[in-house]
């Protein structure tokens, strides 16, 4: 699935252009988060499993692409290497920060949600809509599992809404090129 991603972000450059690629790429990350929501709040199901893990790698595979040659566009000849490395490892410094707190985040919104308050309401409705998908985990975080799943529904949504920033500087890029074309014959054309 994330060949088949590289591919579609691959034909996204070649036909639309790299900077309305990249909004598209930065647009799929965010949309592809809201689908493990959609997996959590189902019923233990392989083709609910298959459908958000492989949608997932699908917009990971053209946010990728769209990604790699965005930066690869910015380095110059003679410093490529060096440029492209050091590209690659800042952009993923933020989302490793996050992931390294995941687990935190989870049970900290899933102990909220237990205490009351407003994440009340979304707990209700994962104790209504699946109940017993967090049981396991419930052991070892000590909350209950509607709120465990009221953790996880959060979590997704604010790694959604994190990448609603993406979306908006990968906009702000575009228009940029967009008002400021570069010259002919420059690859971010």
């Amino acid at each position: 699935m994330t060949m088949f991603g590289v591919f579609a972000g691959g034909v996204l450059v070649a036909r639309y252009g790299l900077m309305r690629a990249m909004v598209v790429g930065a647009l799929a990350g965010p949309l592809s988060n809201l689908l493990f929501i959609w997996l959590g709040l189902h019923e233990h199901s392989l083709w609910v499993l298959f459908a958000a893990i492989g949608l997932d790698n699908v917009a990971g595979g053209i946010a990728g692409t769209c990604l790699i040659a965005y930066m690869s566009s910015l380095t110059s000849a003679g410093f490529t290497a060096t440029q492209y490395a050091l590209f690659s490892s800042l952009y993923a410094i933020p989302g490793r920060l996050i992931a390294s707190q995941s687990g935190r985040i989870v049970e900290t919104t899933a102990r909220m949600a237990d205490a009351g308050g407003a994440l009340a309401a979304v707990k209700a409705f994962v104790a209504t809509e699946a109940p017993q998908n967090f049981a396991a985990a419930v052991q070892r975080s000590g909350v209950t599992p509607a709120a465990l799943g009221t953790g996880y529904i959060l979590f997704f949504t604010y790694s959604a809404v994190l990448g609603v920033f993406a979306v908006l500087l990968s906009v702000a890029v575009e228009r940029r090129q967009r008002l400021n074309p570069p010259p002919p014959g420059d690859p971010q054309r």
